[in-house]
Parts: C-alpha cells; structure tokens; sequence
C-alpha cells in the first residue's frame, strides 16, 4: 500500500522525537506480537502478524487501512532487525578471530616443542673466532662464527643468522650448506650464547646510524664487536666451546679467561759494567691491554685485574704505548725514587725479583707524619716532618732517601702524597723559609676547624699552649618553642649555654648573616656549622627576619609553627624543646590526628564521612586562630561543611565577632538558601542593594551574625569596612581573588578577622602565583616575597600548604557518594529584569476576570512569560539589554565547572534560550555542541560521540531533542536552566549522563530564580510528587492536569 508522505514524516517524527515510547509485549498467541505507541499523551496498541500485517486501533488506521503509528512501528522493527543482523555478523567475524588465535597458539606451541626434538636432527658445530684489535683509534674485543655439520662455513652475516636461530627460520650458507631448523639443532650452551650476542647485536642496531648500518662491508656484517658491559659473560661462556683467539695474525686454540691476580714478574738488577740499574718487564711489555675492557691479553689467556690493580698498572700501561723496549736503566741517583715511587706498584702488580746486591741496601720503616703548630710574632707558624726510623724527611726540601752509608729507604709515597694534597688545599703559606697560616679570620677558622682535624688522621699535630681551644667545643645551643596563652602567636627563644649572655645577640646576628663561624671575644671561634645552628639559621630564613629584627625571643604568627617544626626535625634532642601546648598543635595540625568535634545541634542535614572530616579539619585549625583552603571538588558540599563550622562556632561562643562571606554575585541568593535549609536558627543578612543601602546594612553589622556579600560589592565597600573585625571570614570560589593587584583582592586583605578560609575547587589553574595570592590573603606571610617563593622546589610548597588546604576528589570518596548528587543553585532577577517581571505580573491579575475557561487561557499564557522573564526577558523584549540574573550565574557555574575539568550538558525547553546561551558561549570563546528538535537524526549521533570522545565540553540541548534516548555518559554534570513542571523530564534529562556506562558521580544543578513563580513551581513539586508520579505522563502535561486554582496559586493571585 502506498503511504502518504505527511504519514511517512509524523512516524519518522514518532520514533525519533524524544517525547514517545516504544516497547514490545509477546502475547499468548505466539504468532502475533504487541505493540504500544504513545501518541500525544494518547496510548495506541499496534498488532503485528505474519507476513507483515499490522493492526492499529487509531481511527486513522480504522477509516484508512494505514497510519503513522503502524509506519513507526515497521521503522523500529527494520532499525532492530539492522542491529540484529549487525550482531550477527559481528559474532561471525569474532568466532573467526577466535579460531585464527588459537591456531596461532597451536602453531607456536608446536615450534616449541619442535625446537626440543632433535630425535631426527644433526647437531652442528660452532667455531668461535675472537679477534683483538688495538689501535690509538680502536680497541676492541670482535666475534665471528663459523657453522657447520662435518666442515665449518663462515657466517657472512652475523645479524640475519643470530635472526633466523631466534624466529627458527632457514640460513643460506653456501649452495652446499644451509641451515634447517627442521633438519638441524645447537647444542643448548651455543643457544645461550647466541641469545647474548642477539642482546649485543640488537643494540648495535640502535646505535647505528642508517647510512651505516645499511651500508656496511663483508668484513663488517660478518662481525660483531663485544661492548665492554658485556665482555666478561661473553668470555666466561665461550672458555666452555670451541674458540680461536687471534691476535698479531697468531691463533691461539680455546680460551683461558682469569681474573684476579696477575701474572707477571719483574726483575730488579744491576747492569753488567756495575755502574747502572736495569728494571726488566718483559711479560709487561708482551702483554696487549684492552683498556675500554680494562682487560689484557698474555700468552693466549685474557686477564681482568682487579679496578685497584689496573689503576697501579696505568703508567706501565702508558710506557708501553710510548715504548717496546722490555728493558728499563736507571742511575745510582735515581735509585732511590724508583724504590719508592716505582717498586710498589710493581710488587702489587705481580711477582719483582730483587738483585740481592740491592735488596741488602734496602731498608723499610712505617712513617710517622708530625706537625708542630705554635705562634710567633702573631703569626700561627705550621712545621711538618716525615719520621721514617731514626731517619728524618723535610717534604718541602730535596733530601736524598740514601744514608751516609749507602742503605736506600723506601718511604711511603701514596701516604707523603695525600698529606701534601691536603697541604696544598689548607690556607697556608711560605713566609721566608717557614710555612704560616693565612692571617685573615676566615683562614685562622678553616685551619683549625677543617684541615687540622683531617689531617690529624695521618699525622701527629701538636698545638702550642693555647691553641688547643682555637675552635670553642663547650657550647650548648637550645631552641624552644612555645604557644601563647590565648593561642595568639607562637614564642621562638635562642639559648646558648656555655657563652656570656652579652654574646648572645652577637652570635645570633653572625647566624643570620649566614656566617660559617663567630669570633667570640676570647678570641675562640664558635663554629655556626653544626646541625643546631643550621636549624637556627633555617628558622630566620623561614620567618624572613631582618638583622635589626633578630632577637633572643620572638613572637611569630602560628602557622610559622610547621614550618619551624620541619626545619629543626621532628626528633626531640637536646638543642631543642618543644612546649607540650605546641606539640598539641602539631599533633591536631600536621600530623592531621583525629580530633573529635561534636556535630552543631541546630544543623539540619546528614553529613557524610568526608563532610565530617572537612569540618573537623576547619575547627582544628580554627582553634588556633588559623585558616586554610577548602579545595573539595565540586559538588561534593564545601557550602556545607563552611555552614556546618560557622553553626559549630556560634554555639560554642555566646558573644563571637560577625562572619562574613564573601562570594560571586551570582551565588549571594544561594548561600542564604543554604543557610535557611541547613542552619535556619543562624541569623543571615545579604549586603547588596544599591550604596547607601549598603552602607546602612554595614554600619548595622552586629555580633553573632553572618553576612553575605559578593566581591564587587566589597571592592566598592571597602573603606565601609575598617571599623568592623570579624571572626572568620569565608571566601567562596575564592579564585576571583586569585589575581595579588585587583583591587577585589586588596580589599579582601584590608578586612580585619581572626582566621580566613578559602573554598575553591581549583585553587592553582594558570600559575603557581595564583596560590601564593591565596595564602598571602589567608595567611599573611606565610610563604617568602613572591620571587623566593617561584625558587621554591614544587615538592616543597606542597610540604608547606598540607596542613592547611584539604581537597578530596569525587573519586577519592565515591564510596560515601551516591551516583546522583542534586544542587540547586538560586538566583536573582537583575534590577531591569525584576521590573519586566512584577509589570507582567500586574498584568495578569489585571486580566483575569470570572470566566474560568478563559481565565485558565490567560493564566498559562502569562506562567509561561513569567518563566521566559526568568530566563532571559531578551526570548520576547525586543532590545533588552537588562541582564539576566540566572543566565550571569550559569556561565558563572560554567566557568567553575571547567576549572575543574567537568563536561557539562545544559537543557533548556527554550530553544531562543539556547541560541542566547550559544552567542555568549561563542563570545567566551568556549567549544561547545548544539542540539534541538531540528537536528537531523544522524547529526545527533554525530554530535554526541563526538562528545562523549572529548572534542568538547560544553553541550546545549533542547528538552524535545535530549530528553530521551541519548547517551551522553562523557559528561558528569548536567545542568537544568529552566524548571520543568514534571520531576520525571528532568530526570530523563539527567539520564543522558546518569546512566549505565558512567563511571563518574554525575552532579545535576537545578537554577532556581529566587522569589519568582520557579520557587513555587518547585515547592509544588515537592508537596505533589506522589501525585505527579501516578498523573503526569513526560511532556508539559501537567499544565493541563493543575486547577486554575493551583496556577493562582503558583502566582500568588490567592
């Protein structure tokens, strides 16, 4: 049968608008299948039998024989027949992919027990060849292969053949020769080998440049050279096969590989004639060094000496590089040095055969280093002597080693050497022909505080009378910290036992001008580098202070507490105390330990876990006159938990100094509510209105209240506020100050109060700066001059704030959240926009006269303008430019919630609201996603992957076209603009993201305008919604099921 056209568009229309429901029933009888359509409100049941016949009981189908609804349906069923067919086919190709897995699986298993099975194989040989090449350019250790069952072939490429072993593949040889993994197997220890020199070639392969790598020679690819890392496995492995070694063109069978001891020996004699010395090192000199391996090469065994060893043989080394000769002469008058310098790192070496014509000359003594200090003529006078026997060496004079008799004394010149490197570091010098300190305090300080007690390891020092107590050892340095009586400021006192009191401001003046020592007036040097002193000097640093500001007591403010704390360590010692009234402190602040605080009695609300913790955290600190930073991600309740501590603190203290709040404009109206649903007792006044109003309401201010004002309004207020000191001051979305030079900021800081705590969920977005803005306003000085504070380490700023800023995420809590949290945000109408709203609102009590049918006409007409005015008096008033309370305070919450990187779906039945919200997203420069009942099916689909993938985080939808069958689970907050009269539209609204697949808490805000028809609206929800739930079908249907009454009702008109 032909279908109309119109037909066919009111079913697409049908199945695709958001407002109908589509679901299927089997019946008893198994060849027909029920179906239901809602149509305008309006139930049609839709039989479906074989051959595709269909029955409606619409009476468009009873006079025609076709309708849309029965179109709709044949559209459904074709669209979920496509999907069934997708399954389908999805499964088949899933099965193939199964089975191509496991016969991937079966494949390998069997090469694997394949490579085992070596029943029908041949073994084959490997030759290992490992060349040696030195060179002043090159030194290295190389490795090539030879293959093969009876005869070995040469591996021309190294890098394909140790491949093919490790896939078990084929190599070809040459036409003679292949290698078959189906016909041939290595011995288990080659395959071992092989797998290292893989390691070993895949690196070169890293390493290579592609112009090299793919460019090399024969003689290249059939090589590899053997890194030093790995050298010594390499040749452990290969001593066990069969390996030449080459080196000069000489092969040496097998590989011998020792390490340790060294095999030399070296002979020490005299010449024929008598007149000379000759030192013969002819296995030194035969020896080839690879000194990238710190290996050496001797008689066809590699050697690799111990690290100390080979830095004794380093010259021998670098003789041998110089010259060939084995044999080395030397004069009588060299004698001596070469039994002293040379001789023992031969001995250490290897084996040294002394002629005993020069042994019986030789004598060996310990040595005996002494220093005498003393003073002349004010100068401090250093004489150093090397003691060996009755023997006696000036080190800074040429003294032969041989005795009148001709014995020769071996001294210790490692030991002569340290000391005279030590020398040569210490402030001294020569003056005349004795060595004298430097005269210059500093260098009277180092000698005796650092270079005598070094050198006392190694050598006798004896000090003249009076010089023994240069440096002063007899100082006890304490620190103690204290908290005020009334927990005002915390008290830091110095001490230092053992020093006149008179000194002690002298000292601690040397502490801050961060000097290593201080000269006390006996002419002692106290030495300021000890531990106790640092800390010292690290509490001046912390607390910024002046020279002319040090002082033997102090008073600083708390929160200086922990950062004292951390810089004299949390151990107590004898340099510093700690008043158990300070240690309470740390233990409730830091240490963040669980103090209990009882719950306000006049608070209405269930606080969860976290909630608790959160107000517990705000009393701890608050019980010592400090503040913080409630920094909780939005929407799990910082509102809440500053409600819970102001009621807190109003009950516990009869007579407490006002608190004030200070907010966004747009959430003045918000934290009343707020306020009259959790804390109703607490008394609330908002100070806004115009400037004299204002004034008025600032002059009135009174203990034991708390006030509400937005930021613009104090910026401009001020100097109003200089005579007023409050108890705590609350800055919500306290980024609006994050800026130090806005005078929003500066006016935040000239209030007076005893503590300030912040609420922000993003308190750092674009630079750090930012936080030290917060902290300067929360906690004047609390963190050094912005300059020092950008030097700061990021781990260190953290260590700071951690007592004072709590955040938690919602992932952190999810367990205590529900899936659903539900705000309502309340604002005001502007000036312009309330005067637009009580003007129709006249209008319509002025309309509405006894005819009741019509009254009722009059009634929605003008509930439905009343509610546009709510939204934006702009959707009807031709060039308003008035503002819009609501539409400030959702680009406010827009804002927030992009701060902290939330994904957000706006709804509106409007879509002229819509298009007003586009233009102001577009003006604030924000990607965004659009959607109404005029977008076209596969748009839809379009835009919301595009969403749910993250190309945007903004997502306007009108009610028509996002009410129902999207999912929109890449969005955690949703956002209701205008109220809708069926609780059940918004909770299909807030289903597009509240539903299977989400992984986030979703956050559903609902905008109220406070003291309009909206706030009655939902007040009515509230008392009717029992009722609503068993009448009210989705859709505006319950504009039709209210009385006249309950409309009057909802303006106020009774």
């Amino acid at each position: 049968m032909m279908i109309p056209v119109s037909m066919k568009k009111k079913g697409r229309e049908l199945l695709e608008d958001g407002a109908i429901t589509v679901f299927e029933e089997k019946t008893s009888q198994p060849q027909i299948t029920r179906s239901v359509v809602v149509d305008d409100g309006v139930s049609y049941e839709i039989k479906h039998m074989n051959h595709e016949k269909y029955q409606c009981d619409c009476i468009v189908y009873q006079e025609g024989g076709i309708c849309a609804h029965i179109y709709a349906i044949q559209l459904e069923h074709e669209a979920r027949q496509t999907q069934i067919e997708k399954a389908n086919f999805k499964q088949r190709i899933l099965a193939q992919e199964a089975t191509t897995l496991l016969s991937l699986f079966q494949e390998n298993m069997d090469r694997q027990f394949d490579t085992f099975d070596t029943t029908a194989k041949s073994p084959l040989k490997v030759e290992y060849i490992l060349r040696m090449q030195e060179s002043k350019e090159k030194n290295a250790l190389t490795i090539d292969l030879k293959v093969g069952e009876d005869r070995t072939y040469v591996v021309k490429n190294i890098g394909d053949f140790l491949q093919a072993i490790q896939e078990n593949t084929s190599y070809f040889f040459t036409k003679n020769f292949s290698f078959d993994p189906n016909e041939h197997y290595f011995d288990t220890r080659d395959l071992a080998i092989f797998n290292e020199l893989m390691k070993i070639h895949e690196i070169a392969k890293m390493y290579d440049t592609d112009s090299f790598y793919w460019n090399k020679s024969y003689a290249e690819e059939k090589v590899l050279i053997i890194p030093p890392s790995l050298a010594e496995t390499i040749l452990a492995d290969l001593m066990l096969q069969n390996t030449t070694c080459i080196h000069d063109d000489i092969k040496y069978s097998g590989l011998a590989f020792k390490k340790g001891a060294l095999p030399f020996s070296f002979v020490f004699r005299k010449n024929e004639n008598g007149d000379m010395y000759q030192l013969v090192m002819e296995e030194l000199q035969q020896a080839s060094y690879l000194e990238n391996y710190r290996l050496l090469f001797l008689n066809g065994v590699f050697y690799r000496p111990s690290d100390a060893i080979w830095e004794q043989l380093t010259p021998l080394i670098h003789f041998h590089n110089v010259t060939e000769n084995e044999v080395v002469q030397f004069s009588e008058s060299q004698l001596s040095e070469v039994m002293s310098y040379v001789l023992p790192s031969l001995q250490k070496s290897g084996h040294v055969q002394i002629d005993p014509s020069i042994e019986d000359r030789v004598i060996q003594q310990p040595l005996l280093a002494k220093m005498w200090i003393s003073q002349k003529n004010g100068e401090h006078v250093v004489k150093l002597e090397y003691h060996y026997g009755s023997q006696v060496f000036d080190p800074f004079a040429l003294t032969d080693s041989v005795d009148p008799d001709g014995r020769i004394m071996i001294r210790d010149m490692e030991m002569e050497a340290k000391i005279m490197h030590r020398m040569e570091a210490a402030p001294v010098h020569f003056s005349e022909t004795q060595m004298v300190v430097n005269a210059d305090e500093a260098s009277l300080y180092e000698f005796y505080y650092r270079v005598v007690p070094s050198l006392a390891t190694d050598v006798a020092v004896y000090l003249e009378d009076g010089l023994e107590e240069m440096v002063e050892e007899h100082v006890k340095p304490t620190t103690t910290i204290d908290v005020s009586q009334d927990n005002d400021f915390l008290s830091v006192a110095f001490d230092f036992q053992g020093i006149d009191t008179n000194e002690i401001q002298e000292v601690l003046q040397s502490l801050r001008e961060k000097r290593k020592y201080h000269r006390l007036h006996n002419g002692r040097f106290l030495s300021l580098e000890d531990e106790s002193y640092q800390q010292m000097e690290a509490i001046f640093d912390i607390l910024d202070v002046r020279k002319k500001e040090v002082a033997q007591q102090m008073a600083v403010p708390l929160y200086r507490g922990m950062q004292i704390y951390e810089a004299m360590g949390s151990a107590k010692t004898e340099h510093n105390k700690f008043s158990r009234t300070f240690r309470e402190l740390l233990h409730e602040i830091v240490n963040q330990e669980a103090v209990s605080y009882p719950l306000p009695e006049n608070l209405n609300a269930e606080l969860r876990e976290y909630q608790v913790t959160g107000f517990e955290w705000m009393k701890s600190l608050s019980k010592y006159h400090l503040g913080g930073v409630l920094a909780d991600d939005m929407g799990l309740g910082k509102t809440l938990q500053a409600i819970t501590y102001i009621t807190s603190c109003l009950e516990d203290n009869v007579d407490m100094k006002p608190v004030l709040i200070v907010t966004p404009a747009s959430l003045l109206y918000n934290w009343a509510s707020e306020f009259e649903k959790f804390a109703p007792e607490v008394p609330v006044t908002v100070i806004h209105g115009t400037s004299p109003i204002r004034t008025e309401m600032i002059q009135k201010i009174a203990p034991n209240n708390v006030y509400l004002i937005s930021y613009p309004s104090l910026r401009q207020d001020e100097h109003e506020f200089l005579g007023t000191r409050f108890q705590t001051i609350i800055l919500d979305e306290a980024q609006a100050i994050k800026n130090y030079n806005t005078k929003a900021s500066q006016a935040v800081r000239s209030l007076k109060t005893t503590n300030v705590f912040a609420l922000s969920g993003t308190p750092l977005e674009n630079s750090i700066d930012e936080l030290w803005t917060m902290f300067q306003t929360i906690m004047p000085g609390f963190f050094p001059s912005l300059r020092k504070f950008k030097e700061l380490p990021h781990e260190r700023v953290a260590q700071m704030i951690r007592p004072f800023l709590m955040r938690r995420l919602k992932r952190d809590v999810v367990k205590e959240l529900p899936d659903k949290i539900e705000t309502n945000l309340y604002s005001e109408l502007t000036e312009p926009q309330k005067k637009i709203y009580l003007a129709y609102l006249e209008k319509i009590q002025q309309e509405i006269g006894e005819n009741e049918q019509e009254d009722r006409i009059k009634l929605l007409a003008g509930l439905t303008r009343l509610r546009q005015i709510c939204c934006d008096p702009a959707l009807f008033v031709e060039n308003y430019d008035g503002g819009s309370g609501k539409l400030m305070q959702l680009f406010d919450t827009i804002q927030t919630a992009r701060e902290n990187g939330k994904r957000i779906l706006i709804f509106s039945q409007f879509t002229s609201m819509l298009q007003i919200m586009k233009a102001k997203a577009e003006e604030e420069e924000y990607r965004y996603f659009y959607m109404d009942g005029s977008t076209p099916s596969k748009s839809r689909m379009d835009l919301v992957n595009a969403f749910n993938a993250g190309d945007a985080d903004l997502f306007f939808i009108s009610l028509k076209a996002g009410g129902t069958g999207l999912n929109l689970t890449g969005a955690d907050t949703v956002i209701l603009y205008d109220l809708w009269w069926n609780p059940a539209v918004e909770e299909q609204a807030a289903s597009r993201a509240h539903r299977i697949g989400q992984k986030n808490v979703v956050q559903v805000i609902r905008m109220i305008t406070k003291g309009t028809i909206e706030e009655k609206i939902y007040n009515l929800q509230k008392q009717k919604q029992a009722l609503m739930d068993a009448l009210i079908q989705p859709g505006e249907q319950m504009l039709h099921r209210l009385t006249t009454e309950e409309i009057k009702e909802i303006l106020t008109l009774n």
